[in-house]
Formats: C-alpha cells, sequence, structure tokens
C-alpha cells in the first residue's frame, strides 16, 4: 500500500510539474506574441502601452485644446469689445463734473 501511495504521489508530482513547464510555455509564447505585435505597432501606439494610458492623454490632449479655443474666444471677444469700451470712456470723459446726465 506504501509503495502504490508512493507511486501515486511521484506521478502526481510528475503530472503538476509537466503542467506547469506546459503553462510557462505558454506564458512565454504569449510574452513572444505581445512583443511581436507591440514591434509592428506604428510608433505612437509603441508609446502608448495600454487602453487606460491613450485615454488618459486623450483626456488631457482635449482638455488643452478645449483650453486653447476658450482662451481664443476670450480674445477675440475681448478684441470685439475693446472700440466699444473706448467709446463709452471717451463719452464718460466727456461729461463734466457734476453734470447730471443719463448715458443710454
Amino acid at each position: 500500500a506504501a509503495e502504490r501511495n508512493y507511486a501515486l504521489a511521484r506521478a502526481a508530482e510528475q503530472e503538476a510539474r509537466r503542467l506547469g513547464e506546459i503553462e510557462a510555455e505558454l506564458a512565454r509564447a504569449k510574452r513572444r506574441r505581445e512583443a511581436k505585435i507591440i514591434e509592428n505597432r506604428p510608433q505612437e501606439a509603441k508609446i502608448d502601452e495600454n487602453a487606460s494610458t491613450w485615454t488618459e492623454k486623450h483626456k488631457q490632449r482635449v482638455a488643452k485644446l478645449e483650453a486653447e479655443k476658450r482662451a481664443k474666444l476670450l480674445n477675440e471677444q475681448e478684441e470685439l469689445e475693446l472700440p466699444q469700451t473706448k467709446i463709452a470712456a471717451s463719452a464718460f470723459a466727456a461729461l463734466g463734473a457734476g453734470e447730471n446726465k443719463i448715458l443710454t
């Protein structure tokens, strides 16, 4: 009985070792496959190794573009308002001190 148990334990160890070797070979093959895919991707894709990195960078790019667009619109709005401000300032300066006029 002891010999039989020893033989079964030894067979189980060999089977576990064989399965471990198979899993290790599968993992090596997967890493080689992934490395080959990375080599064949365009340069930008090589930099962005995974989707979460790409997503975060995309969000940053969008935020930067929106900030630039907002700044551009504010500058354009200020340029449009500037002549009107000068006209209003000159009209206000034309009023003498103590004159009570309503500006409309």
